[in-house]
């Protein structure tokens, strides 16, 4: 019979993000719940979807108990800024902070990689492998590229291509 054990993850890096002059604290390991239904909102191209996890996201990321004597909570303070009349949060910056704290989580970036370009239309002319054995074929297109200076007309040596 196989077994492992696990543990919670122990000692993670507090998190940390400034807006206008204040820091706000966020738990230091998300719920697994909101990571992964901000990851599947981000992921699913649904801008709709995203938008609906902004604020459960940072309900469950923003810290409740470091409020003090002078000042609430990092969670009171930050819905203190989405809600004020002057210096509001706007959604860019609210979604940059969003990636970056999605990013500080999982550890990688959020954002997709870019698409590969389709390469030149054309890389060069064909070359043709020759073979005196009857179990390879006589020519085996292949393209190269035209800096290597490489015609058309020549020709190599089976298996060397």
């Amino acid at each position: 019979m196989a077994h492992k054990a696990f543990k919670a993850r122990q000692g993670a890096e507090e998190i940390t993000f400034d807006f206008d002059g204040q820091i706000f604290r966020c738990v230091p390991v998300l719920d697994v719940d909101t990571m992964t239904t901000v990851a599947a909102a981000i992921y699913s191209n649904d801008v709709g979807a995203a938008m609906i996890q902004i604020m459960p996201f940072f309900n469950s990321c923003l810290v409740e108990d470091d409020a003090t004597e002078t000042q609430g909570s990092s969670l009171e303070r930050f819905q203190e800024v989405l809600h004020r009349k002057t210096n509001r949060l706007d959604l860019e910056t609210l979604t940059e902070i969003m990636q970056w704290l999605t990013e500080q989580y999982t550890g990688r970036p959020t954002q997709r990689p870019a698409d590969s370009s389709a390469g030149p239309s054309s890389t060069g002319p064909s070359l043709k492998a020759v073979s005196s054995s009857p179990d390879i074929p006589p020519t085996v297109p292949y393209s190269i590229p035209d800096s290597l200076g490489i015609t058309a007309e020549d020709e190599w040596p089976a298996g060397a291509i």
